[in-house]
């Protein structure tokens, strides 16, 4: 076999055969990775450079990759495609937490299923990779409810260890407007907290951000954009730490 059969292979593997380029890279590389007797010193390259130009490789965003025999690689299907990129997100930013944080995420997604980048790469689902089954009690009683049930849907929260905090909320924009994710950082405005989008469009976040209704939060709205998830390769990355520096800014 190629190398470019060997990446085919390891991408039919995953869920829906789509994977981000960490995901994908940790299989080739990990203890029962092919990649390895390739014979090349750049294996991390060859691999980025085959799921670019391989004609059964899709690229479905930047960083983030499936079969052309995929559901995902089709256009018909958009909605399954935003889908599992709106996992994969999740998924990332949960591994991405545990290094420092406690985390959670929304109980509407935790049994979706997930394929691990730090580590050993294994099949999980997001409610394994969620350090909290529960969301602390951070909101107090004299506050409304809905800030208590806006807390509970947002997708992904990092916990301070100590205090049961929380220092970063984010919420993945893909196909949706925008607009319920800034009601819910609205709602939580008081807290110190760093608020963060997740998304490929900045500039339509922006436009909302400049609405009279959201100017509480002007400045408080860091963005992340998806592909810098989708291409995490490793714990001790700099891109880790450009990530870091960005989220944790309130």
């Amino acid at each position: 076999m190629t190398q470019k059969d060997d990446v085919l292979v390891a991408l039919k593997q995953f869920p829906s055969e789509a994977a981000t380029l960490g995901q994908l890279t940790k299989k080739l590389l990990g203890p029962k990775g092919v990649a390895k007797s390739w014979g090349t010193s750049t294996p991390e390259a060859t691999i980025r450079r085959i799921v670019r130009h391989h004609s059964d490789i899709v690229t479905v965003s930047r960083g983030f990759y499936c079969t052309s025999e995929s559901p995902l690689g089709r256009m018909s299907n958009k909605t399954s495609t935003d889908s599992s990129q709106h996992t994969i997100s999740q998924g990332n930013l949960l591994e991405l937490g545990n290094m420092r944080f406690e985390t959670y995420v929304s109980p509407q997604d935790a049994s979706k299923p997930y394929t691990t980048i730090f580590g050993v790469s294994r099949s999980v689902k997001l409610g394994e990779v969620s350090t909290l089954k529960k969301l602390p009690k951070f909101v107090p009683p004299v506050l409304p409810d809905y800030v208590s049930n806006d807390s509970k849907t947002i997708d992904v929260i990092w916990f301070d260890n100590s205090s049961s905090m929380p220092v970063a909320m984010f919420e993945i924009e893909i196909s949706t407007s925008g607009t319920r994710s800034l009601s819910k950082f609205l709602a939580l405005r008081n807290f110190c907290i760093s608020f963060c989008i997740v998304s490929h469009r900045w500039s339509k976040i922006e436009k909302l951000l400049k609405r009279s209704e959201y100017g509480p939060l002007k400045g408080r709205v860091n963005f992340i954009e998806i592909g810098k998830l989708n291409e995490l390769q490793s714990e001790g990355s700099i891109k880790v730490s450009q990530l870091y520096s960005k989220i944790l800014t309130v």
